[in-house]
């Protein structure tokens, strides 16, 4: 399954990130190059995820890993991508394709 979501910055266009859910492959079509190398950088860097244990506010462990390691480690790192690199993600458009 491919995975893709609209993404934009304020005046400088709208692009598509894409997740493939079998090859663990993230790709990511921009018209500025810049723009499309931050969010590619962004995304290829591991990170550290706070997973919820419980209901608890402090109950959680943190996965150290990369973004295309899984759906949800590329979905949590997709909810930080505008606080990060200024762009945002648009969940509205988000699409599930079989490949």
């Amino acid at each position: 399954m491919v995975i893709k979501v609209a993404v934009e910055m304020a005046g400088q266009g709208k692009g598509v990130v894409s997740y493939n859910t079998k090859s663990k492959v993230i790709e990511v079509d921009y018209p500025s190059e810049s723009i499309r190398q931050s969010i590619l950088s962004y995304l290829m860097t591991k990170r550290e995820f706070q997973i919820p244990e419980s209901q608890q506010l402090d109950d959680y462990r943190i996965d150290k890993a990369y973004p295309s390691d899984n759906i949800t480690y590329f979905q949590l790192a997709m909810c930080t991508l505008w606080a990060n690199t200024g762009v945002l993600v648009d969940w509205s458009t988000e699409k599930q394709m079989e490949e």
